[in-house]
């Protein structure tokens, strides 16, 4: 007798209570409702699910499904998208999710975004680093096109190869989708799943069989550990609080018919000085890391990035500035000694929201502080002071 795909929903729940304890605890705190849309979501109140999805699933992908949608609750998916594409961030979280999922044996339905590279990396990791190879091969593909016949015969194979990963990327998240919370609730939501996580891992426990990733996930819930490019965003983020404001230069035409010459109020872009510290000293893998996370404030944020290189000297000649749809790319020049004061200088005259300066905090101070916040972005686990300014370190 064929199982139904109601009988196949109700055997992965029953599996989950009896053999998950963690997840099942969880779970209980969901309402499950039926859509016709075909797919299956959650937004951190209720999974939603389409029962005809299932016919084509066994009990254990079923179940493999439910955990899915668990796990992008665990781990915030419905309360970080942000401003990214809705789309891409749900292929990003399902491959954050899934490959952890098939290593712990976890069967899934055929066609799921499994991608050994992306093993370890966080949803916005994922994100930026497939936004980052889309407009590389973008590139690539406008240069070659430009080229004749023997050129385009010999990326054929490469190109339909490409298709179909993009095909299949945009297939998945018609199941193990993730919707953002309801608008308003998202403080809530984060405090609410933080206690519930604690208390599945705490009833997991009695029943001696706690995930790895789960007592770890608690572990920072009672004791977070603030990342250091949270704490480097939220620098970002509070400097730029003070950006909108009023421009004497600009009349407000709502005013004009009444005779008065009144200000208007705008909104520029965030304008973000990061300065290089090119001396021999430099860790070249945390300068990548924080590459990548200017790459990130330039992208979810309407910001102007200016980067500039300097060791003992300042080479204005290599500055560069970044807008939104650019790619942020370092072209470090110089490897003498640390000299702080040039960049300070530089932007006397014209200053900054906020500057962001990269180096082993090894060098001359200026004597005088800057009138805009300073962040100081330090490899390592270095226990260097700077006289003025905030010190975040790289790990």
């Amino acid at each position: 007798m064929k199982i139904t795909a109601r009988d196949k929903l109700l055997k992965a729940k029953v599996g989950i209570m009896i053999n998950r304890p963690f997840y099942s605890s969880l779970l209980l705190n969901l309402k499950m409702i039926e859509n016709k849309s075909g797919s299956v979501w959650t937004d951190g109140t209720v999974i939603s699910y389409d029962l005809s999805f299932f016919d084509a699933c066994s009990v254990e992908e079923v179940e493999g499904v439910l955990v899915h949608e668990l796990h992008h609750i665990i781990l915030f998916h419905h309360l970080r998208e942000g401003g990214r594409d809705h789309k891409n961030w749900n292929i990003a979280t399902d491959y954050a999710i899934n490959t952890e999922l098939v290593d712990a044996g976890m069967r899934l339905p055929e066609g799921v975004l499994v991608d050994a590279v992306y093993r370890g990396m966080s949803a916005e990791q994922i994100y930026q680093k497939r936004e980052k190879e889309e407009k590389q091969n973008k590139g690539k593909g406008e240069g070659e096109g430009q080229e004749e016949g023997e050129g385009e015969t010999d990326n054929s194979n490469q190109s339909q190869s490409q298709s179909q990963s993009q095909s299949q990327s945009q297939a998945a998240p018609a199941w193990g989708g993730v919707e953002p919370a309801p608008r308003g609730e998202e403080e809530k939501q984060e405090q609410v799943w933080k206690e519930r996580i604690v208390t599945a891992v705490m009833v997991a426990q009695g029943r001696g069989h706690v995930p790895g990733f789960a007592a770890r996930l608690v572990e920072g819930i009672v004791s977070p550990k603030v990342d250091w490019w949270v704490r480097l965003r939220d620098f970002v983020d509070r400097a730029a609080c003070g950006k909108n404001d009023y421009d004497a230069m600009r009349s407000n035409p709502r005013y004009t018919h009444t005779g008065f010459c009144l200000p208007a109020l705008f909104s520029g872009s965030i304008r973000v000085t990061a300065a290089i510290d090119t001396s021999g000293s430099i860790d070249a893998q945390a300068l990548g890391k924080f590459e990548s996370e200017l790459q990130e404030i330039l992208d979810t944020m309407n910001a102007e990035i200016t980067v500039l290189y300097c060791d003992s000297q300042l080479y204005p000649e290599h500055s560069r500035v970044f807008v939104s749809g650019d790619t942020i790319e370092f072209t470090p020049v110089g490897g003498g000694g640390t000299d702080f004061r040039p960049v300070f200088d530089s932007l006397e005259e014209d200053k900054p929201v906020t500057l962001l300066y990269f180096t082993d905090l090894y060098g001359r101070f200026p004597e005088y502080k800057p009138e805009y916040p300073v962040m100081w972005v330090v490899p390592g686990n270095s226990r260097e002071c700077a006289p003025f300014g905030e010190v975040v370190n790289i790990d």
